[in-house]
């Protein structure tokens, strides 16, 4: 190696360590009092987050894209570690529809789980509460609903 790669090469590895040492900037935790609510692009379908100075919640995960890539794990997770979400304390389903549940095992199975909230049909709630990582989540099923006086199931 001639004397100017050399020399590259020595700065290009002194620059990496140096840059594996600087700490990601996180930003703090909405004030008290306050929300920062996340409104996801997840292409057709829904994502929004809520978050609190102690709290997060997600409703819904948008959409499943192919067998391997959805919302959850391209979009929503990156996004929630990185505003310091580490685990969320609800997660509300708000209908069985793919472009609304199909990132929802990849979040699951990515990062805790408080409770779940959903008016999906039982079969398909028990899917994803079998990915559940937390065994200890609070869930709630609400599978009637009332519309104009009338309770629908």
């Amino acid at each position: 190696m001639d004397t100017a790669a050399a020399r590259l090469s020595g700065a290009l590895a002194g620059f990496s360590a140096a840059v594996a040492d600087v700490p990601l900037n996180t930003p703090e935790p909405p004030a008290q009092g306050a929300l920062r609510l996340i409104v996801f692009d997840v292409g057709q379908g829904l994502a929004v987050a809520a978050q609190t100075r102690q709290h997060a919640l997600l409703y819904d995960t948008g959409p499943d894209f192919s067998g391997e890539a959805d919302s959850g794990n391209r979009i929503l997770i990156p996004t929630l570690r990185a505003l310091g979400i580490a685990g969320l304390d609800g997660l509300i389903l708000s209908h069985d529809d793919t472009d609304h549940t199909g990132g929802t095992a990849s979040v699951m199975q990515a990062m805790p789980v408080g409770w779940i909230s959903s008016s999906c049909p039982r079969p398909s709630f028990s899917l994803f509460i079998n990915k559940l990582k937390n065994a200890n989540a609070k869930v709630i099923i609400l599978n009637l609903w009332q519309f104009r006086g009338k309770l629908i199931l």
